[in-house]
């Protein structure tokens, strides 16, 4: 194999800091999804219960797979997209209520969200390397 195609490979296997990224949100989210199985409130911060719990483990099993499969820039995209909609629902007057029964998430949850997304869309933004 010609060293230009060596290079090129090498750099196929190596995962990207978004790859990573991807892979180590997914770890944190899954982690946080299974401890939210049994409790109310995990981390001190982020409010649960049983649908948000499930919703955790299947974004953070989403992102696990994304960094594996070297697609972590859309994964970050993606996430960025959604937890910033799922702020909105969670500070509009006429949704936040429902949204805080539906997932219970309330303003401590809303603003680790926030933050969440605000690091995604960063990785997203990102070059690759």
């Amino acid at each position: 194999m010609p060293l230009g195609g060596m290079i090129e490979a090498m750099s196929e296997e190596t995962p990207t800091r978004q790859d990573r990224f991807a892979t180590r949100l997914g770890l944190f989210l899954t982690a946080v999804g299974v401890r939210g199985l049994s409790r109310e409130r995990v981390l001190g911060l982020v409010g649960m219960n049983r649908l948000h719990a499930v919703e955790h483990i299947a974004v953070g099993v989403a992102g696990i797979a994304a960094g594996a499969s070297r697609r972590g820039r859309s994964y970050s995209g993606i996430v960025a997209v959604a937890l910033l909609a799922e702020v909105v629902l969670g500070l509009l007057p006429w949704t936040k209520d429902w949204f805080r029964d539906l997932f219970n998430a309330d303003r401590r949850t809303t603003a680790v969200q926030l933050v969440v997304a605000l690091v995604s869309l960063r990785s997203f933004r990102s070059d690759s390397e």
